[in-house]
């Protein structure tokens, strides 16, 4: 399993609890998902200093498999790091599996929150894009 990450360059985005962030280990393999920002930086309080202390992740929700794998995946059991964060790709690490992560600048538009939403909607309208057209005018 293969998915893209983003590095975070600001703290708004850093601080976003819509984004999912992730933690990755020396290989470039996910160690860890979540919407708060990880890993934490205990010696400075104020979170919007912490991009001066470490590197953040974002996850861009993006995944790649290989066929058999992802049948394997869809029969396992949603484990309880899953059901606590509600992200589907920490049942892949909670079965011992490895998520390697590419490194990308790409941004994507996700949806999820109605201000998203009405993001897109004006987004849309802006350009002028139909369903057809709008990923190729992105």
């Amino acid at each position: 399993m293969t998915t893209p990450v983003k590095l975070i360059k600001d703290s708004d985005e850093l601080l976003n609890p819509n984004l999912v962030r992730v933690v990755l280990d020396r290989n470039g393999n996910a160690l860890y998902f979540s919407r708060s920002q990880i890993p934490f930086i205990r010696d400075v309080a104020d979170k919007n200093e912490w991009l001066k202390y470490g590197q953040f992740y974002r996850h861009i929700g993006l995944y790649s498999y290989r066929r058999d794998f992802l049948l394997h995946l869809a029969s396992l059991p949603r484990g309880k790091l899953e059901k606590l964060e509600n992200l589907e790709q920490l049942r892949v690490l909670e079965h011992g599996f490895k998520i390697r992560t590419v490194l990308t600048d790409y941004i994507s538009m996700s949806v999820d929150t109605p201000s998203d939403l009405e993001l897109i909607e004006k987004y849309v309208k802006t350009h002028k894009l139909s369903v057809d057209d709008f990923h190729e005018k992105m």
